[in-house]
């Protein structure tokens, strides 16, 4: 643990105890802190460590590599992927979302008419029930941090063979006027969006549990 201390200057060292000058000159002495193995669980202690973050993990992980190469795999890898793995736990609810649209508009719904239909008549109208925002909100979160890369993923699919979504389409954000095509999993159009959403997210999971060594363990008990 690295810890910074404040200067006092009108502090003299000399008339504290120490356990760690009782904790950075605030002399009243707090129990427990006789031990100086112990120290670090002090709550006190924690003002004067280094502040955690994400950087400060990766470079605390970048050194642990560089001394043992084999430490820390799976860390290691999620970290390289963490951004798009932030989108995977909108995968159940992406799911769901489809499902009840499906549901809801197949065979009843002609492209013109998906195309006038916003997300903001799909939320006025609780399309998913009182649990309506909250899927499209999870929708456009995944989508926010997966569209970039979505202009490169390619999607094989039985009718259209390997298609890619238009860039155009990748390029802007979900409001509340986006129509309900773009939600509607399809092949082509709008639809193959949503269809290209799901497909990279599912895709990058398996990815991550194949380079963590669990998909293949997995895909051998059942088969």
């Amino acid at each position: 643990m690295s810890i910074y201390a404040p200067v006092n200057c009108n502090y003299d060292p000399l008339m504290s105890k120490d356990p760690f000058h009782c904790i950075i000159h605030d002399i009243e002495k707090t129990k427990g802190t006789d031990d100086l193995a112990r120290i670090a669980e002090t709550s006190k202690t924690w003002r004067y460590r280094t502040p955690v973050s994400m950087e400060h993990l990766q470079q605390e992980l970048e050194q642990k590599i560089i001394e043992d190469n084999s430490s820390l795999k799976i860390l290691n890898i999620f970290l390289k992927e963490d951004h798009v793995l932030q989108a995977v736990r909108f995968v159940p609810n992406i799911m769901k979302l489809h499902r009840i649209l499906l549901q809801r508009y197949h065979m009843r719904l002609d492209r013109s008419a998906a195309n006038r239909r916003t997300t903001q008549s799909m939320k006025s109208d609780k399309v998913a029930g009182p649990d309506t925002e909250q899927l499209l909100k999870d929708f456009a979160d995944a989508w926010e941090i997966s569209r970039h890369y979505l202009q490169k993923h390619v999607c094989n699919t039985e009718d259209q063979g390997q298609v890619v979504a238009q860039r155009a389409l990748c390029a802007k954000p979900i409001t509340d006027d986006t129509p309900l095509s773009f939600f509607l999993p399809a092949t082509k159009g709008h639809g193959l969006c949503s269809y290209a959403l799901l497909d990279f997210l599912l895709r990058r999971q398996n990815a991550f549990l194949d380079d963590c060594g669990f998909g293949k363990r997995y895909r051998k008990l059942f088969t």
